[in-house]
């Protein structure tokens, strides 16, 4: 209540203030016209001799023209002081029709045609209110009686019948120039108000255009024309600046706990940081979500300086950035990961100096995020390198290039019960690639999203196709963060399962432990619609992550994969071993089924079923195949395990 009282105030104030300006406007014509009819009424009844109070009449004209004029000029050069400036017209005015008011009792003649005269001119000069004190409330019937009461006193004087009839019309006149003068000022008020309104849209449209509604700072927009220019000065005055590219880490945790209204305000006050900290010269820029930009220009002469000096307020930025805030009745913290690049570099344009900016932010988000990284040509060389790669896997996908290999889990008897699907890129036909190749890159640029739904479509056609393909086989599916965070991921997948026509309880979804920590509450909201529909989950790359029992006690998975790293190369008595006997014995406890990655030998495969672990998945048992494979000849389970069998191994003992 208290912010609309002070807004409709300062409405007001614009209004008045624009009312102000147009009555100013036309006083100094005003007083030149009053002052030349004044000067023709006075040559006129120069003459009459019964005029002694002529000259004393034409210099109190000439004192109210030359105030109006002296007011006008006044106002134009004067700092705005509305309450002066409205009383200083009154007082200007009131005296200018006092002034002409004051003409029937000092130069009344005694002739009707001089009182005719006369009549005429005050008629006139009243009637010249409507377009001159109209913009003032109340201006035209107090100027109109003030200037025609003596006058129509002087004619009711006179019982002759010119008099008498001047003296009704001159009535009517008055009533007519009030009732049209107050109609005159509502119809300036309210142009005044439509003008303000109209101005007040267009700088809002106008600063909406050019900044960021939420933090007020300069957008994208803004910031390419700034950095542009702050590069063309540095190239003339031979100096170097840098540009600094803040990405906020794990900015989306604020908001899927504490909500987007405490995210806002996080931005706000980072914002507000970043301003305190930085020059007058430079410039912060949200150019969208959680990240800003800062330009440094003019930092030295000397490239090496520059840097240095932008990497010390790139730290500062940090530091300020990382302390806590408290807003919304929450304590929030977050981290910046931030990247810097110095200018000018050749002929370089605004749009390449962000790019080795981003770069170099990317390097840090790779670093371990919350440090700073400074551009150089081994970044620029990845940062091109992974800019095509994002540009081939376009290609790719246009093409159809990326398809589904499994790779088969086996149990204790050694009989494959279940496959993991995993996506490969046939590059042109020509190179199979890994995903350690492309997933990278399609995760930064979004692109996975439809590389998963490549996948999943493989999967569910597999699945229902009439394949040899027995019905205790389950398919595991590995789940991008992204794609399993988005709203109707569920849906979705239930209505896919639906449409496939297989039993839901053969779909295993696989998500990393990181991924599975990162936002519980929605993981296991998800987790638990689709578990009601019938489909498996397992936790991936189990041990790398940062879960707690808690958490994972909450979560309603069937599996825990043990990552490759633990298995690889485990040996009786290394820490290796005691982590992977110790989360063994964790999930036999939970009733959870353990998985271990990455079982490339007989050797591994034994001490694992020796020490409980007896679901296995690696090259022991086979490489990543397409489906068409591995069930044409044989059972899968008997093929493994002849070929098992042919090179010494017996994990059936």
């Amino acid at each position: 209540m208290a912010y609309q009282q002070i807004a409709r105030a300062g409405y007001q104030i614009n209004t008045q203030g624009g009312l102000v300006a147009l009555a100013y406007k036309p006083m100094i014509f005003a007083g030149i016209t009053s002052l030349l009819v004044g000067t023709l009424v006075y040559h006129t009844f120069l003459p009459y001799e019964d005029l002694p109070q002529l000259d004393l009449w034409y210099y109190l004209l000439l004192f109210a023209a030359v105030s109006r004029a002296l007011a006008a000029i006044w106002y134009r050069l004067a700092d705005e002081n509305l309450p002066l400036f409205i009383a200083v017209w009154y007082v200007v005015t009131a005296f200018s029709a006092l002034a002409w008011a004051s003409a029937p009792i000092l130069i009344w003649p005694e002739v009707p045609l001089g009182q005719s005269f006369l009549v005429l001119v005050l008629v006139g000069m009243s009637g010249g209110t409507l377009s001159t004190l109209s913009a003032m409330p109340f201006a035209v019937p107090f100027y109109m009686t003030a200037c025609m009461t003596p006058l129509l006193w002087r004619l009711s004087t006179h019982h002759t019948e010119i008099s008498l009839s001047l003296l009704a019309l001159g009535i009517v006149w008055v009533i007519w120039i009030v009732i049209a003068g107050i109609r005159a000022h509502r119809t300036v008020r309210d142009n005044v108000i439509t003008g303000e309104q109209k101005e007040k849209a267009e700088r809002r449209m106008l600063h909406q255009a050019y900044y960021d509604e939420l933090t007020e700072l300069p957008n994208r927009r803004l910031f390419l024309d700034r950095l542009e220019l702050a590069i063309n000065l540095s190239r003339r005055h031979e100096t170097y600046g840098a540009l600094l590219f803040i990405d906020l880490d794990n900015f989306k945790r604020v908001n899927d706990s504490l909500g987007h209204q405490a995210g806002d305000e996080l931005l706000s006050w980072v914002a507000s940081r970043l301003q305190m900290r930085l020059r007058d010269t430079d410039t912060a820029a949200r150019l969208g979500g959680d990240e800003f930009a800062v330009i440094l220009p003019s930092l030295s002469n000397h490239l090496d300086k520059a840097i240095q000096q932008a990497e010390r307020i790139a730290e500062s930025l940090n530091q300020s950035i990382a302390r806590p805030i408290f807003a919304g009745g929450y304590e929030m913290h977050v981290e910046a990961s931030i990247g810097v690049a110095s200018f000018p570099r050749l002929e370089e344009h605004s749009l390449e100096v962000l790019r080795h900016a981003d770069a170099a932010m990317y390097e840090a988000k790779k670093a371990g995020r919350n440090c700073v990284r400074i551009f150089n040509d081994a970044i620029g060389k990845r940062s091109r390198k992974r800019i095509n790669t994002e540009s081939e896997i376009r290609s790719a996908l246009d093409r159809d290039e990326f398809v589904t290999y499994y790779q088969p889990q086996v149990n204790e008897t050694g009989e494959v019960f279940g496959l993991e699907a995993l996506v490969r890129w046939n590059r042109r036909g020509e190179r199979l690639l890994g995903p350690e190749h492309f997933l990278g890159v399609a995760e930064d640029s979004g692109l996975i999203r439809e590389i998963q739904e490549r996948v999943f479509e493989s999967v569910f056609s597999d699945m229902s196709a009439p394949r040899n393909l027995p019905d205790n086989i389950s398919i595991s599916v590995n789940v991008s963060a992204g794609e399993f965070y988005r709203e109707g991921f569920s849906t979705n997948i239930k209505q896919m399962v639906s449409a496939a026509g297989f039993s839901a309880n053969r779909l295993c979804i696989e998500i990393t432990e990181s991924m599975a920590m990162r936002q519980v509450d929605t993981v296991v909201e998800v987790m638990k619609d689709l578990r009601d529909f019938g489909v498996r989950f397992a936790i991936d790359d189990f041990g790398t992550g940062y879960s707690s029992l808690a958490h994972l006690k909450a979560l309603p998975v069937d599996t825990l994969k043990i990552d490759r790293s633990f298995i690889t190369d485990i040996k009786e008595g290394s820490p290796d071993a005691k982590i992977v006997k110790a989360i063994i014995a964790m999930t036999n406890q939970m009733g959870i089924r353990t998985i271990a990655e990455g079982v490339e030998n007989h050797e591994v495969a034994e001490y694992l079923r020796k020490n409980d672990c007896v679901y296995h998945q690696g090259w022991a048992y086979g490489k990543a195949e397409p489906l068409e494979n591995l069930f044409p000849f044989q059972p899968l389970s008997r093929r493994y395990y002849q070929a098992l069998s042919d090179s010494g191994m017996n994990i059936l003992q």
